[in-house]
């Protein structure tokens, strides 16, 4: 045999190899890490308060949400009260992006973010519900007039 053949076997020997590989670990990870998701989220309650608190804080933080214009307090929703944040946006700020962060964040527990607009006083309200379409968290932005230097570059 010649020194080429003997590559050529070997290449296609270990490409066989690399396939039965990545085939198996594709296979058994992912059923693996979809385990984990659900054992994660199982149930609603699960997902506490405190945890989507952090997650709408961090995500608009991450987004260029100005630190020292967010605040926490508790607000009124349908007569229940209902923990809030607000936070000062600037008018270049992408609400959108947000709310589909949210989203995805949240649909392992089955929570859900919806938001409504007000244009009259430059509000958005997110209010975030858990399996039994309760509303469990809100979120306001105003819209403010600031520099946008202190909108974090994405």
């Amino acid at each position: 045999m010649r020194r080429t053949d003997i590559r050529v076997f070997a290449i296609i020997g270990l490409t066989a190899v690399a396939a039965g590989l990545g085939y198996y670990l594709f296979t058994h990870s992912s059923d693996a890490a979809t385990e984990r998701m659900e054992a994660l989220f199982t149930s609603p309650e699960e997902l506490s308060i405190a945890r989507v608190r952090s997650i709408v804080d961090t995500t608009a933080l991450l987004l260029g949400a100005p630190r020292r214009y967010l605040a926490r307090r508790n607000g009124t929703d349908s007569g229940r009260v209902v923990p809030e944040s607000s936070m000062g946006v600037p008018a270049v700020f992408d609400e959108l992006r947000l709310i589909r962060a949210l989203t995805d964040s949240l649909r392992g527990a089955g929570w859900t973010a919806a938001a409504t607009k007000n244009l009259k006083e430059k509000t958005t309200t997110i209010r975030i519900r858990d399996r039994d379409h309760t509303c469990v968290y809100r979120c306001i932005l105003y819209r403010k007039e600031l520099p946008l230097s202190l909108l974090k570059k994405n």
